[in-house]
């Protein structure tokens, strides 16, 4: 999981290690909102979803490994893991609606395929998803 951490110096001069992720409480963790929907702008996933069905040759991608994929997305998905993004040879002029697990992921995977010059939207964590789900 990716999360924020820094450091900050004690009284005495020491370096004490923070762990944002771990400082949340167990309601914050386990909530439907994930920690990167706070930074992605355009609204829910639900709403995204609704844009990826109303634009007229969008593609919806999953990045979450194939495990997780399988365990349950978002239907008419395709899964095409982070560590695989780079293998992406779709049209640059099909609009591309991306997600994963809490946002974290497809901020990455949007950020290396804007820089390839596709038209990307972050739909952020399937977490705080809460339309109907296809397992493989």
């Amino acid at each position: 999981m990716l999360y924020f951490n820094h450091t900050k110096h004690k009284k005495d001069g020491r370096l004490q290690n923070y762990d944002f992720f771990n400082r949340l409480t167990k309601k914050e963790k386990e909530s439907n909102m994930g920690l990167f929907d706070l930074f992605r702008a355009g609204g829910s996933i639900n709403e995204g979803v609704e844009r990826f069905k109303n634009t007229q040759g969008a593609i919806l991608i999953d990045v979450r490994t194939k495990e997780e994929f399988a365990a349950g997305n978002i239907p008419h998905s395709l899964n095409v893991p982070l560590n695989r993004i780079e293998t992406i040879k779709y049209s640059k002029e099909s609009p591309l609606f991306v997600y994963c697990q809490s946002g974290g992921r497809s901020a990455q995977a949007c950020s290396w395929l804007k820089k390839q010059g596709y038209q990307v939207e972050n739909l952020g964590g399937i977490a705080s998803y809460s339309g109907p789900i296809r397992r493989k």
